[in-house]
């Protein structure tokens, strides 16, 4: 990927080859806020990467402030690393467990504050570190103290009379890194006591936006700019809809768009009763009843019954379970395949019976790492992962020479249907869907600069129409 400031994150393989290098520091710096449960010091006496220290957030912090994680003095900083055997002339690498760099960037910022520039955030941290089957144990290390000068760097930090000062001039952009429902007050604060909102004239950055949960990684910065295409979110305010951007986080983490939809929903009913529906598509199976009693029987009669093979993607399983079960109930031995687009678990699951992923995809609104109640009971025969690189020049394809303008999950389904006609043979008839609109993903799918920063192909009459600037 293309970072700006490569020399800010170190990836896992780079740390493996060096692990052992005399003049490299490894930093554990795990911690997790109260409501998600997680104790990051007993993780890292479970397992941490071999001869890592534990950089104690709480700790290392002015305990005698009143608030919270306030910075240390220069003189405790250096005492606390010192005693972490982390010197002058040290090559620094830190990590965290979360899903999302939650707390590793904070201490990688602690030590550029006081003065240690060579420092570095393992690029998808413990987490990929063990997918990866790479060692951890867990030993407790046995550091030699050494000298670890600290010079506070003022230039990284502004107290609250310079953000007052700030909000008169104007001269720095503020950003809030918590969540969009903290940002505008319309979600409690994890700590009680606290009041919601955020400071005049600053925006909001959810720091869990940041990292692709499909691979753990960092975002850069093209892709930072197409997590939900412009047209798309464009189109549904057009619509009339109240749109609220929230974190691309997995499932289990509280702060997932369905887990804040609910909450949003029960606040507002809570005001004004009837107010509000949670329409909770994933696992609500209204959703595949409805594809079974709609989608499945009008393939079934617009084909007269010669069908031999569905396939599609998967959202939230409703139209492959429900069109799968409407066709098996008429035809038991048509065959129904899921397509599944890189970085998605499903595929894994329907043919291995675990919930492992690899890669990413720049598709929307399809794959999945948990099986949904709409898709649990799917009648599934066939699946496969399909790479952007599979799927995406159907999209072209589509355009240039059917005048069908679709988006990604069509291409993934185009792809599903050629690979379910090699399974089966000449001869079959098989149904998929173009499910989606090319013209809500123009600046990702038809975006030869986007494309090219991707490593995808862009096809010859892609480029003539939007050649780059001379």
């Amino acid at each position: 990927m293309a970072y700006v400031n490569a020399d800010a994150l170190v990836s896992t393989e780079w740390l493996a080859e060096h692990l052992k290098a005399p003049d490299l520091r490894i930093v554990d710096a795990s911690w997790y806020l109260p409501f998600m449960k997680r104790d990051g010091k007993a993780e890292y006496a479970q397992g941490h990467i071999p001869g890592a220290v534990y950089f104690d957030i709480d700790e290392i912090s002015d305990t005698d402030s009143k608030l919270p994680h306030m910075l240390p003095s220069p003189e405790k900083f250096a005492s606390r690393m010192r005693r972490l055997g982390i010197g002058d002339g040290n090559r620094i690498v830190v990590y965290d467990g979360s899903d999302n760099h939650l707390s590793a960037p904070r201490a990688w910022w602690m030590f550029r504050v006081f003065g240690h520039t060579d420092v570095a955030v393992l690029n998808g941290g413990l987490k990929k570190w063990m997918a990866e089957g790479r060692p951890v144990e867990d030993l407790p290390p046995l550091p030699r103290e050494r000298h670890f000068t600290a010079r506070r760097n003022d230039l990284l930090v502004r107290d609250v009379e310079q953000v007052r000062a700030n909000l008169a001039s104007g001269r720095e952009q503020v950003l809030d890194a918590r969540s969009k429902g903290r940002f505008d007050g319309s979600e409690p604060e994890p700590r009680p006591g606290l009041r919601g909102g955020h400071i005049p004239g600053s925006k909001c950055l959810p720091a869990a936006t940041l990292t692709d949960p499909a691979t753990g990684l960092f975002r850069d910065g093209p892709d930072l700019k197409a997590l939900q295409s412009q047209e798309k979110k464009d189109f549904l305010r057009l619509c009339g809809a109240d749109l609220r951007l929230v974190p691309a986080v997995p499932y289990a983490n509280p702060e997932h768009y369905a887990h804040q939809a609910r909450r949003l929903v029960e606040r507002m009913n809570a005001g004004a009763p009837g107010s509000a529906w949670f329409a909770n598509q994933f696992d609500n199976t209204a959703n595949r009843d409805f594809h079974q009693a709609t989608t499945g029987v009008e393939i079934w009669e617009q084909t007269g019954g010669r069908i031999d093979g569905f396939v599609c993607a998967t959202g939230t399983g409703g139209t492959l379970a429900g069109v799968g079960r409407a066709l098996k109930a008429r035809k038991p031995g048509v065959a129904i395949a899921l397509a599944d687009p890189a970085g998605s678990a499903l595929a894994s699951y329907v043919n291995t019976g675990e919930l492992t992923s690899e890669g990413g995809s720049i598709t929307e609104g399809i794959g999945s790492s948990r099986i949904t109640a709409n898709f649990r009971d799917a009648p599934v025969d066939y699946a496969w992962s399909i790479p952007d690189s599979e799927s995406l020049p159907w999209v072209h394809e589509l355009m240039a020479h059917e005048g069908l303008g679709v988006g990604g999950s069509s291409g993934v389904n185009i792809a599903g249907a050629v690979r379910l006609a090699r399974e089966l043979g000449p001869g079959h008839t098989i149904v998929t869907v173009l499910a989606d609109g090319a013209t809500r993903y123009q600046g990702k799918l038809f975006n030869p600069a986007f494309l090219r920063g991707k490593g995808l192909p862009v096809p010859e009459w892609l480029e003539r129409a939007f050649p780059e600037p001379a």
